[in-house]
């Protein structure tokens, strides 16, 4: 486990603490065990929520860790610890009250007690709107229906505080845990806030376009410029990608940069919805980016180690700066593509790296040199070109379509080849 990974942990489980005390008063204000822990897993499952919503800000977490697919790792496992106490909640309470099933889901306005009840139960039905979006049916719905689904944590979140304001006998007995939970909800509303300038683009930096320009077939080029203040990305991080005022942002590795003027050159296939319109942008049109992230290729930022570079397609994008800045005499880079007009930085990588770069192409015949193969990556083709030390110590970097890496990384491991060697590239996309 990481450092910084240690340290979220670390305060998620202080954030749970104060509820604890609460398991030490059951029974003293007419409560049973039931009661008590239905009301602790509440507390603790909307902490958990929080912190999701916090970890799932890129704007927040790039201060402390530029690697957001780490935030969004940690995500993922509050995300199970947390649903298991929200599913628990509602169904202790039930039983505490001697109630059925309509206790949990059928709203009733009778009374203003009735209403924060019903708070929490719209709060409930949105949550298993999210949890099953995200987890059963997760593989069935596409990225797009998944995220505007996503979009109700935003009233989830707000109900959640609003429903413990006035029925709670714990929130309203100690006012010391009735200011922790004020605190909580300051702390949302401060990334709604943030989330909402984020949408604004008051927190992004623009860039103009210089030219977006298609390299072969569906491979472009895009060319930016910065207007104002920019950041400088490390080799092989991303930027989120804006191309309108109101839109969607999606992940583009950085694949040039200069970090005097700010330029950066970004390649991309056009394949989809967005990278298809994204194509269409003209010279002079305004962008908004934000970012970098990531830390992909960071194990091979020098020179002098032995580092094997895969890269399928447009899955060069990452390693083109690395190569010119920390290519040795054990670096080795395998370019694979169907054609061999898609390897758009052939000429440059056989400049660098002479006979330790090699074009991979599966779908036509080429022969232009030793170093053009005409078949597919595979552990053979690896062993027979790579001197025996290199292909046994080498820390080796992957990038390409989601099929191709894990195919790649499959391939490696049947091999013998140890995991911790392995690093491939994850947007958190």
């Amino acid at each position: 486990m990481k450092k910084d990974e240690k340290i979220i942990y670390s305060a998620v489980l202080i954030s749970l603490l104060p509820f604890t005390y609460l398991f030490t008063k059951s029974g003293s204000l007419n409560n049973d065990l039931i009661y008590t822990i239905g009301n602790v897993s509440g507390y603790m499952g909307a902490i958990f929520l929080l912190w999701e919503f916090v970890l799932g800000n890129r704007t927040i977490t790039k201060f402390f860790n530029p690697d957001y697919t780490l935030s969004i790792r940690i995500h993922i496992v509050l995300g199970v610890y947390g649903a298991a106490l929200i599913l628990v909640h509602p169904i202790l309470e039930m039983l505490a009250y001697l109630q059925n099933l309509a206790f949990i889901f059928i709203p009733s306005l009778a009374s203003s007690i009735d209403l924060y009840y019903t708070y929490g139960r719209i709060a409930f039905l949105l949550f298993l709107l999210t949890w099953v979006t995200s987890t059963l049916a997760r593989d069935k719905i596409k990225y797009r229906p998944w995220l505007y689904i996503h979009y109700v944590t935003y009233p989830l979140m707000a109900l959640v505080f609003l429903h413990a304001l006035k029925i709670g006998t714990f929130f309203n007995a100690f006012v010391w845990l009735n200011t922790y939970w004020y605190f909580l909800a300051l702390t949302f509303i401060a990334v709604l806030i943030i989330r909402v300038l984020e949408i604004l683009n008051l927190l992004k930096n623009r860039y103009v376009v210089v030219r977006n320009e298609l390299a072969s077939d569906n491979i472009w080029l895009l060319r930016i410029k910065p207007i104002g203040g920019f950041n400088v990305p490390n080799v092989g991080q991303f930027f989120y990608i804006k191309k309108s005022f109101i839109g969607e942002s999606h992940p583009f590795s950085v694949t040039e940069f200069d970090e005097s003027t700010g330029y950066m050159t970004f390649g991309y296939e056009a394949i989809g919805k967005f990278t298809n319109a994204l194509s269409g942008v003209k010279p002079g049109q305004a962008l908004y980016l934000d970012g970098p992230y990531g830390s992909f290729t960071k194990e091979g930022h020098d020179k002098d180690s032995a580092k094997i570079v895969i890269a399928g397609g447009i899955g060069v994008t990452p390693f083109v700066e690395l190569i010119r800045r920390y290519s040795g005499e054990k670096t080795y880079l395998f370019y694979c593509n169907r054609y061999f007009k898609n390897a758009v930085y052939h000429n440059e990588f056989q400049q660098i790296l002479g006979m330790r770069y090699f074009d991979l192409i599966s779908r036509e015949k080429v022969s232009i040199s030793d170093c053009v193969l005409n078949c597919r990556f595979s552990l053979e083709v690896m062993k027979q070109l790579l001197p025996e030390d290199v292909y046994n110590t080498a820390k080796i970097f992957i990038c390409g379509s989601p099929t191709f890496v894990d195919g790649i990384t499959q391939t490696l491991q049947d091999g013998g080849v140890e995991a911790e060697r392995i690093f491939f590239e994850d947007l958190g996309f």
